[in-house]
């Protein structure tokens, strides 16, 4: 929110970028809310290793083997947080681009964080990552609640946005509504009106 002189970017590791281990924790534990939350419904769960490396790019087999990703739900948290780590510093580079004649690959993680933007009417905006983020984990923490699923983590995400909007608010600018929280209300009421026809609630 505050910004930064020198880029940061997204799938980089600190301080190039936001990947920490406590970062890779957050996201396994948030990962098992949501995963506990799918079981409500009877759906599938969803490999979270399998769905990054298989469905999103993938990665050498000499850097992450088959058997690991499949396995990946059965194993212990320590081990799934090394996977998942892996897996990031797997993608810092193209692992399927020709280095070049100084032995450099493609660099393929340097998307760089967006920061905040101010419009023509002169109005503050936050990018769409993480506003539309904010907008679908209020949505799966309001399930949650509804279920009466305990969702610590997605907690913990969702008071840190918030606080940094309520933070921002801080400065003399005109913001955008994005800086409001307890929002999505009408999206809200569709969900329970949803989960109420299905006798979830």
């Amino acid at each position: 929110f505050e910004g930064t002189e020198v880029p940061v970017y997204v799938y980089k590791l600190f301080p190039e970028g936001p990947i920490t281990m406590t970062l890779i924790h957050e996201m396994r534990l948030m990962w098992t809310e949501m995963m506990t939350i799918l079981a409500e419904f009877s759906v599938p769960s969803v490999n979270l290793l399998e769905f990054m490396v298989k469905e999103n790019y993938p990665v050498r087999p000499e850097t992450l083997a088959d058997d690991d990703v499949y396995s990946f739900e059965k194993l212990p948290a320590i081990h799934q947080e090394y996977l998942l780590y892996v897996r990031y510093t797997a993608i810092l580079i193209d692992p399927f681009s020709e280095p070049d004649q100084h032995g450099r690959y493609f660099d393929f993680s340097a998307v760089p964080i967006k920061q905040l933007y101010e419009n023509e009417q002169g109005v503050v905006h936050i990018p769409r990552m993480p506003s539309e983020d904010y907008y679908r984990t209020s949505i799966i923490q309001h399930i949650g609640k509804l279920l009466g699923i305990k969702t610590p983590m997605i907690d913990t995400f969702m008071k840190r946005y918030e606080q940094y909007c309520q933070d921002y608010k801080n400065h003399n600018q005109q913001l955008s509504s994005q800086f409001n929280v307890n929002l999505y209300k009408d999206d809200k009421s569709l969900v329970e009106v949803y989960l109420d026809t299905k006798g979830k609630i």
